[in-house]
């Protein structure tokens, strides 16, 4: 499970819950041994926030109410 950090939504925190799937890299000379499934234009590799949060200005969605 992933949990990135999404932009608030009609003033409402977001909070998602991505199921991704793991790969495992059979070649032994591969440095990586493992990838995670990305998902386009939501996430990036390594990705805390998704492409909306990254969108957003800083000062917007740090100003974000705290969830109720």
């Amino acid at each position: 499970m992933r949990f990135p950090a999404d932009a608030p939504s009609a003033g409402r925190s977001v909070v998602l819950q991505l199921r991704v799937r793991r790969f495992a890299c059979r070649n032994s000379e591969c440095t990586c041994r493992t990838f995670v499934e990305q998902i386009p234009g939501l996430t990036r590799r390594h990705g805390q926030r998704t492409e909306r949060l990254r969108a957003t200005p800083a000062s917007r969605w740090r100003a974000a109410p705290a969830p109720a």
